[in-house]
């Protein structure tokens, strides 16, 4: 009870956050999601989460990288007990906003029911790209002087500096392969999570075979989209068509 206080809490103040900018502007184009946020907060507060859902649905087909509403709307699927969910909308308002301070505290309370340590590992570890490029320049320029400066004093006799050298060369490796790594997942096929069980279908149609069921909170690939389905991908074998609604995509988008 006391950690759903606590993501309540959150809830309205992000709400508010949210909505005080829109008052200041009168045009039907800044007071209709306005009040649709309302009709969203409404609902919440009197537990109708279906309906709050809906509203935060249309939130975020008008703004779908805002990581307020993203936050927001995975803290109506936790409270739904919907963890896996609430899980998918947090990981994508850290996608769009690193270190998002409300989804890393909604994430440390429901982690241990929804995910294992590796998939929590590119949430907290993820880093802008710029950043983890430029420590690699750093440790790549420092690995090369110290190459340079170890030579030379090995050429006068004097003890070289062979264990900073290999050290500042590991941490230059390092940090070039998680800029990379970032890089690969910023672009390469986006990444989403199953948000409703649904069968995998051996092509784009709602009459197409079932092969197997994609469970809710399933992490998998979007290989492709053709219309309104997705080809997607958990594993080696498990590769299937489902609709595009059954899946939110949150990285690589």
């Amino acid at each position: 009870m006391h950690i759903m206080n606590i993501l309540t809490a959150s809830l309205f103040l992000s709400l508010t956050m949210w909505v005080s900018p829109a008052f200041s502007n009168t045009n039907q184009q800044t007071i209709s999601p306005t009040e649709t946020f309302a009709l969203a907060l409404k609902s919440f507060k009197t537990k109708d989460y279906a309906q709050s859902r809906k509203d935060f649905s249309i939130l975020l087909r008008q703004h779908p990288s805002d990581p307020t509403l993203l936050y927001n709307a995975g803290l109506v699927e936790a409270l739904d007990n919907h963890p896996a969910r609430a899980f998918a909308y947090w990981r994508k308002a850290l996608f769009f906003q690193p270190g998002h301070a409300p989804s890393l505290q909604g994430i440390s309370q429901i982690r241990d029911s929804v995910t294992s340590p590796s998939l929590l590992m590119p949430v907290y570890w993820r880093i802008p790209i710029a950043w983890i490029f430029g420590f690699s320049i750093l440790f790549w320029f420092l690995s090369g002087t110290l190459f340079i400066l170890s030579l030379y004093r090995q050429h006068k006799g004097q003890n070289a500096l062979w264990m900073p050298t290999i050290l500042s060369t590991f941490l230059f490796v390092m940090t070039l392969t998680l800029a990379l790594n970032g890089y690969w997942l910023a672009f390469d096929a986006p990444v989403g999570t199953i948000m409703a069980s649904a069968p995998a279908r051996s092509a784009p149609n709602a009459e197409a075979p079932s092969l197997f069921d994609f469970n809710e909170g399933d992490e998998v690939r979007v290989l492709r989209t053709q219309g309104n389905w997705d080809h997607v991908q958990k594993s080696a074998t498990a590769v299937g068509w489902v609709p595009r609604t059954a899946v939110l995509r949150h990285s690589g988008i």
